[in-house]
């Protein structure tokens, strides 16, 4: 009796794994050729727009990761502060604190003493 159920467990389990083997053949849409793009190009990455969230006195919002500008994405730039605040800089000429408004200082940061001070109270 025992003999006779370890039979019948192989034979299903060879019934079970033979249809397990890889059968590309089959699923024609799985070629390479199939899933690339159409036109040739990539698709644009998925955020919002830079010049749409960079606006002077537009509220940054809280959960700011990048935006897309042209066809590429850029990483947020921010530093986190001792308060837990989060200050995040585009382009060398916004800034703003996650959540809070967008301040535009028309030139380089770098220069600018308002955005020195934001720095120094960020701590």
């Amino acid at each position: 009796m025992r003999r006779s159920s370890l039979t019948v467990l192989v034979v299903l389990l060879g019934f079970v794994l033979g249809g397990c083997g890889d059968d590309t053949a089959a699923e024609p849409d799985a070629s390479p050729e199939s899933t690339a793009p159409s036109s040739g190009t990539t698709p644009l990455p998925d955020g919002p727009v830079c010049e749409e969230v960079w606006a002077d006195g537009q509220d940054l919002p809280r959960g700011y990761r990048g935006c897309v500008e042209g066809s590429a994405w850029v990483a947020a730039d921010s530093r986190r502060c001792e308060s837990g605040q989060v200050i995040v800089v585009y382009a060398d000429r916004y800034y703003g604190a996650k959540g809070a408004v967008v301040n535009d200082m028309n030139g380089s940061l770098e220069e600018n003493k308002q955005y020195q001070r934001a720095l120094r109270s960020c701590g």
